[in-house]
């Protein structure tokens, strides 16, 4: 038997998960564009689970101002 795990009614936006889509449609990029800049440029996630990749926006929106300063 499982465990039963009690979730957080609600989440702050630092602490949302994305998928790759999801970021990339938030953006406005392709998600081609996001793998390459995990790849290369150190965009953060939080590894792949289920078979896609996930993206806490709280930290991804930090890397985002960074480039841009």
């Amino acid at each position: 038997m499982g465990e039963v795990v009690a979730l957080p009614a609600r989440r702050r936006r630092e602490e949302v998960e994305l998928t790759k889509r999801q970021l990339a449609e938030h953006w406005g990029v392709s998600t081609r564009w996001l793998e390459l800049m995990v790849r290369d440029e150190g965009l953060p996630s939080d590894g792949v689970f289920a078979g896609k990749r996930r993206f806490n926006l709280g930290e991804v929106e930090h890397w985002k101002r960074g480039r841009a300063a």
